[in-house]
């Protein structure tokens, strides 16, 4: 009998359960995982056994029945083809409305690395860092790049807040995975494009430093995105963010993706063009 495989399968994500805070001994993994999902199964594993063997587990579950609830979905998960990766919330920055906990254990690390090598060798599609905290606070995380092979993943793409991004590196590791075929994608959160308004939000005072990155980014074909959240600090100036980004270089404000912080405002407090844009997404 064929089996009815749920369209929603081609990420599985890869986290820390919220209430594993202090020892980090549990790894959660969360099937058919999609934006459009309006609920998700977790299943939890020893972080440990895990790490030393994260496909196997992976593997096992798209043998198990779909968890998701959309259009009456009752498949079952098919290949898994992406991969989010968010085994750290370790992070240089507090942002105003990042509700994460950035507290960190020694042995997250481990896991974090020991989960990145062991995906390797799977051929699969694309690889996320991350969600939850901040990859380029490890510095291994540009050898690490630098090893794959088109046989691990065909995508890197990467979520970060661009201050601790070592420009001359980021650039030798997309010539290395575009000669090996593999694309590389960052997306960098940029809230404002005035530098005191940027401070006051990423309580940081990088502003410089990271469009500089963002520069290069885009000139060398890699930059994805500009994470946007509005928020109280910068809602004032929202409306004008994409011709903020192209008066520091051109094509950046096309690159602007519209985010929007739901315990300060909904779609109806913002401008309709914009609210449609973020609502699509959802």
């Amino acid at each position: 009998m064929e089996r009815n495989v749920c369209k929603y399968n081609n990420l599985c994500k890869i986290n820390f359960g919220v209430d594993e805070k202090a020892n980090f001994d549990k790894v959660f993994l969360v099937p058919c995982c999609n934006r459009n999902l309006k609920q998700s199964k977790e299943y939890s594993y020893d972080s440990v056994q895990f790490s030393n063997n994260p496909i196997t587990y992976i593997k096992e579950l798209e043998k198990e029945n779909c968890s998701c609830f959309v259009d009456g979905c009752n498949g079952t998960i098919g290949e898994t083809k992406d991969i989010e990766v968010s085994l750290t919330r370790k992070c240089n920055l507090k942002c105003v409305m990042c509700g994460y906990d950035h507290s960190f254990n020694a042995a997250q690390e481990k896991i974090y690395k020991d989960t990145l090598e062991n995906l390797k060798g799977n051929n699969l599609g694309t690889l996320t860092l991350t969600s939850e905290g901040e990859p380029f606070i490890y510095d291994w995380i540009y050898d690490y790049m630098k090893s794959l092979t088109s046989d691990d993943f065909k995508r890197v793409y990467i979520l970060t807040n661009g201050t601790l991004i070592d420009d001359e590196k980021l650039e030798e590791v997309a010539n290395n995975l575009k000669a090996k075929g593999i694309k590389l994608d960052i997306v960098i959160s940029i809230h404002s494009f005035d530098m005191r308004t940027y401070a006051k939000i990423m309580r940081n005072k990088n502003f410089p430093r990271v469009l500089e990155t963002a520069k290069l980014a885009y000139r060398i074909g890699i930059l994805d995105g500009i994470n946007y959240v509005i928020q109280p600090f910068n809602f004032s100036e929202y409306k004008n963010a994409r011709k903020d980004a192209d008066a520091v270089m051109k094509g950046l404000g096309d690159k602007i993706i519209y985010l929007l912080d739901f315990c300060n405002y909904s779609l109806d407090d913002i401008d309709p063009e914009i609210a449609e844009v973020i609502d699509n997404k959802m």
